[in-house]
Parts: structure tokens; sequence; C-alpha cells
């Protein structure tokens, strides 16, 4: 069931907006970090190889790439071949922090495999220095992240997984978080119980990744930095909120997904919201946190 209407036609846009809401998001500091670990390791070998998982259309390449130093060569994974060769042209078309281009390979592959493929993934992230995800590890199970962290401890590589949901989202008013009705609280915990199922990799770790992914690296030795990114979706800037009602249309139809005989409540829930937001009263803050992991011996 589509419960929007023909006539906002933002759904073409997503990607570009979601991009620029991670942008915003993302921690400066951890990219500071992922930047420290490969200029240490330029002092041995040149170029930094880095392993970029579930790829998409380039959006992590494009943000961290040019804050990096280099020379580096990109190693784009994705299961998609459009969005792989879209990743694949704007990273020839990016430079790093000191102006060099990028060396940049495109692998076709679909990560749902590895949990059964140990061989596959110790050839991914052979040679890599460093292995980078964004808005991953929520689809995941946690013996795929647990076989992940495995590996990345075998080849010494580190990680830098930005924008793992954490559960936590809120509607605001003028800067602060509003008071949950008794519809977003219920909203929420649905929601939260959707996220959950299967995406092919196992269970769904959902809102759960982020602590999931800091305990699988802690008990394979390495030290692990974790900082919040949420999305600050205020009603100020057009993209902000063209993503919020996409938000909360994807929202309304997993709930009801989850619990169909709750239509009509799910639908006054989402009228509402959607008036709310698309008026300008309020704006949607989501949680993510983003993680930066390395061999202890190296912290």
């Amino acid at each position: 069931m589509t419960l929007i209407t023909d006539d906002l036609a933002f759904a073409e846009d997503w990607l570009m907006h979601r991009e620029d809401a991670d942008a915003l998001a993302r921690s400066g500091f951890l990219t500071e970090q992922g930047a420290t670990w490969l200029q240490r390791r330029l002092s041995t070998q040149s170029p930094v190889t880095v392993l970029d998982l579930a790829c998409g259309a380039g959006a992590n390449i494009n943000y961290l790439a040019p804050q990096f130093p280099g020379p580096q060569q990109w190693r784009l994974v994705d299961n998609d071949a459009g969005l792989l060769h879209v990743a694949e042209c704007r990273g020839h078309s990016l430079c790093d922090a000191g102006r060099r281009s990028l060396g940049v390979q495109a692998v076709t592959r679909d990560l749902r495999v590895l949990l059964k493929d140990s061989q596959g993934l110790d050839d991914l992230l052979s040679e890599a220095d460093l292995v980078t995800a964004s808005a991953l590890f929520d689809l995941v199970s946690k013996a795929w992240v647990e076989r992940l962290v495995t590996a990345c401890a075998r080849h010494g590589t580190a990680a830098l997984f930005a924008l793992s949901i954490d559960g936590d989202w809120s509607f605001t008013a003028d800067g602060s978080v509003s008071a949950d009705t008794l519809d977003d609280a219920w909203v929420r915990d649905i929601l939260a119980a959707h996220q959950r199922h299967d995406k092919g990799f196992g269970p769904a770790l959902g809102g759960d990744a982020p602590s999931v992914l800091t305990h699988a690296f802690q008990a394979v030795g390495y030290h692990v930095l974790n900082r919040p990114s949420p999305w600050t979706l205020t009603p100020d800037r057009d993209g902000a909120r063209l993503l919020a009602l996409e938000l909360i249309k994807g929202w309304a139809e997993a709930v009801l997904e989850q619990s169909p005989q709750d239509r009509g409540r799910v639908s006054a829930w989402y009228r509402r919201r959607f008036d709310d937001l698309e008026s300008g009263r309020i704006g949607l803050l989501v949680g993510h946190q983003d993680l930066f992991a390395m061999p202890q011996e190296h912290s």
C-alpha cells in the first residue's frame, strides 16, 4: 500500500538528499582518525588501499577521498552494477588531500554470500588498509558482523563505519526535541521490530548495530572509538524536509507491513506527521553512530 499521493514527486531526489544529510551528520573527528591511520600506513607502503563495502552511488568515496592522504587505491564493492558504475565514475573524478588522482577498482559482489564464503571475504580485504561502509550494518546480522570483524583482524585492517542507525528518532520543534505522542512511541516500537527482519544476511541488527560492532571489534583486541552522527532534518532546509517526508513514508509502510490490522492508526499517524513536517511546524532528528576501529598495537 502506498500512503503518499503521486503529486509529491520527490522520490527521485532521495539519494541526493540522503547524501547531503549524511555529509552534515558524519563525525569529522573519526574521519580524521581514519586519515591519521592511512598516513601511518603510507610510511611503509604506497598507495594505501581503501575497501568500500556496499558503495552504492559513491557517497563514501566522494566524502572521504578528498580528506584522506594519498596516493589512494579504492576497491568499490556493490551488487548493483548500475550504481557501481556511477560510483566508479565519481571516483575517477576525485583527488586525494594532496590533489592526486585516485586509483579505482569496481567489484560486483553480493555481500550476503560472504557469511558462507571466507575466501571471498579474504580476497576483498587482501591488501586493504582501511575498510569503510555507510548505512549498512542495521541490515546485516550479528554473525555477518563477526565474520567481517574477524577477517579485519586477520588482515590488520582498520575500519571506519558511518551512519549506523541506533533506533532513536524524534520530532523536533524550535530546535528542541518535542514530546512523543502515544502514536509516535507506538510507531517507534513497531518499526524497531520490522527493522530486525532478515534482509538476506540473517536476522537484521536494526538499532543494535552500533553496540554489536563495538563489542565485536573489542573482542578481537581492537581500539574502538564511537561518535554520534544524527541526521538533524530542520524544516528550514528544503532537502532536509523532503528527506524527512520520505523517511516517514517508508516508516509508515514498514509499520503497516508489520501490523496490517492497524491500517487506520498508521494512516492517521502518517497524515498528521506529514502535515506537520510539510508545513514546517516540526523537524526530525534521526540517531546514527559512527565507529572507527584499529588494531590495538597501533592505538
